[in-house]
């Protein structure tokens, strides 16, 4: 099923109901490449997968 796109505008959240912050984190190389590695098994971005 394919969806019309809506057309992105800085402030206005598209996918979620919140406009997203961008934090700092901080992780250990190996978690890092866990998070890479499970995230790349699921097809979804490292943000997403954290989320």
């Amino acid at each position: 099923m394919t969806t019309k796109k809506q057309k992105r505008i800085r402030g206005i959240p598209v996918q979620n109901e919140e406009v997203k912050k961008r934090p700092t984190i901080f992780l250990t190389p190996s978690t890092w490449e866990k998070a890479q590695e499970l995230s790349k098994n699921k097809k979804i971005s490292v943000s997403v997968f954290i989320e």
